[in-house]
């Protein structure tokens, strides 16, 4: 994934969780392991465009964010969803037992505004 693609909007929110994060994948997840849990692992994973009069206006982009612990931990999961408070987002969660890992995932659309080149 092009390092374009990332969202500062989401950045800052994870930044100030205080939590290991990345854009997509680790990128040394082939040659080694992800940090200790817990992390979170965020990615678009859809845009659509809209507007009128032939012009572009609006993008909306589909943001998943994964967070993945070692124990269930309802305290950080309260704190993500403070942090979600400007968004309307859905909630998955499942334990991996190959990975003896928990996923929180939340699914949300961040709408952005086009400005108009004058």
């Amino acid at each position: 994934m092009a390092e374009s693609r990332k969202e500062p909007l989401i950045e800052s929110i994870l930044e100030s969780l205080g939590i290991p994060f990345a854009f997509y994948q680790y990128k040394d997840y082939k040659t080694s392991h992800p940090p200790k849990p817990p992390y979170i692992v965020y990615r678009a994973t859809g845009e659509q465009a809209g507007g009128a009069d032939y012009k572009i206006l609006l993008v909306r982009k589909d943001i998943e964010i994964e967070l993945y612990t070692d124990k269930f931990d309802a305290g950080l999961e309260r704190t993500i969803e403070r942090a979600l408070y400007p968004f309307e987002w859905e909630k998955e969660e499942r334990f991996n037992s190959d990975e003896a890992l928990y996923q929180t995932t939340y699914k949300f659309t961040i709408t952005e505004k086009i400005r108009k080149d004058n």
